[in-house]
C-alpha cells in the first residue's frame, strides 16, 4: 500500500510541475496506465553491482588430458535483457590464458543470465591460470568499459598413453641395468 501511496504523490508532483498533461475526455483508464508504468519503473531490479558479472568459469572437461579437446565455459548475470557476447578475444602465453567477453546488450533494464562457452584445443600438459574478464558495451546505461574480472586455475594431465610409454621404457631401462 505503501508503494501506491508514493506513486500517487509522484503522478500529483508531475501533473503539478507540467511533466504530465491532464486531457480533457480521457477516461481513468489514462491514469491507470500511467499508474502501472510507473510501479514497472519502481519494480526494475538494479543491476548487479561491479564484480558480479561473471558468476562461475570452468574447463570441459574439468580435468583434461594433453590430447583432449579443451572447452572454456562460463556463465554470469548482466544488467540487460538478453545479454549476448558479440565477440571474444583469446591468448594464450606459457601457461596464463585470457579470455576476453565483449557483450551487447538488450534495451530493458532487468538483471538476466547470460552462458558462453569457446573451445580452445589441446594444451600440453601443466597447471594453468585462466582469467575472463567481461566488457560492458560503451552503450550501457550504467557503466561501460570492464565490467568483472574471474581468475581460476586447472591442470592438463600428461595423456594416459604417455604415462604407459614412460612405465614401460622405466621397466625396460631397469631390466637392463640388472642385467636381465
Amino acid at each position: 500500500m505503501r508503494i501506491m501511496q508514493v506513486l500517487r504523490r509522484v503522478l500529483r508532483f508531475l501533473l503539478r510541475k507540467g511533466a504530465i498533461m491532464k486531457q480533457e475526455g480521457k477516461s481513468k483508464r489514462t491514469w491507470v496506465f500511467a499508474l502501472l508504468g510507473l510501479c514497472w519503473l519502481a519494480c526494475v531490479p538494479v543491476p548487479p553491482a561491479k564484480g558480479r558479472a561473471i558468476a562461475d568459469a570452468y574447463t570441459i572437461p574439468e580435468e583434461p588430458s594433453a590430447g583432449e579437446m579443451i572447452t572454456i565455459y562460463a556463465s554470469g548475470y548482466a544488467p540487460s535483457s538478453g545479454p549476448q557476447v558479440d565477440y571474444t578475444e583469446f591468448s594464450a602465453i606459457g601457461t596464463s590464458l585470457d579470455l576476453d567477453m565483449y557483450f551487447m546488450w538488450g534495451v530493458i533494464p532487468v538483471v538476466s543470465e547470460w552462458s558462453y562457452s569457446e573451445a580452445i584445443g589441446t594444451l600440453p600438459a601443466g597447471d594453468y591460470t585462466l582469467t575472463l574478464q567481461s566488457f560492458a558495451p560503451p552503450y550501457a546505461p550504467y557503466y561501460g568499459g570492464l565490467q568483472d574480472t574471474y581468475i581460476t586455475s586447472f591442470t592438463v594431465v600428461p595423456e594416459p598413453a604417455t604415462l604407459v610409454l614412460l612405465g614401460l621404457g622405466g621397466v625396460w631401462l631397469f631390466r637392463n641395468r640388472c642385467g636381465g
